[in-house]
């Protein structure tokens, strides 16, 4: 009888794993299915609008472009990286994934599905964008010093 109450057993790992898989999954289904949304209105209101630009305006917008198109990879890679771990194209599709800072070949974001989600982290090498991390909590160590991460965006204590 004593023997039963000390920690998890098996079953009760393996429910926690499964329970944790489906609420991610179900978090990148709903996340997806917003930022197509959002996306599509974005197509239309940026589409709507056209002034007249400067010389300076346009080296602006060039590197504007510039961040605009590692967002779309950044975005990909994401995408391609929930289809890697198990959800169909169409759910991957639906995912919000938000790119919120980019820092060299390093960027930081959330995906969600609307109703949960989690941060990731993608590192860019030889132009191909690729996700390193992706989880609730920050990352290690470890990766931090691998890829060159800024000292905020990983854990220190493992």
């Amino acid at each position: 009888m004593k023997h039963n109450q000390e920690g998890f057993g098996a079953v009760e790992g393996l429910l926690a794993i499964i329970a944790i898989t489906l609420v991610v999954g179900l978090g990148f289904y709903v996340f997806n299915v917003n930022n197509d949304k959002d996306t599509k209105a974005s197509t239309v209101s940026s589409k709507q609008s056209a002034t007249p630009v400067s010389l300076a305006d346009t080296a602006k917008q060039a590197t504007k472009t510039t961040e605009d198109s590692d967002k779309d990879l950044i975005i990909a890679a994401v995408r391609k990286d929930g289809v890697n771990h198990g959800i169909s194209q169409e759910e991957s599709n639906k995912l919000i994934v938000t790119v919120d800072t980019t820092v060299g070949d390093n960027a930081i974001g959330k995906t969600s599905d609307g109703e949960t989600g989690a941060e990731f982290i993608v590192h860019k090498d030889n132009g191909v964008w690729a996700v390193i991390y992706t989880g609730q909590q920050k990352p290690g160590k470890e990766i931090g010093a691998k890829y060159g991460l800024p000292a905020d965006w990983y854990s220190v204590d493992y």
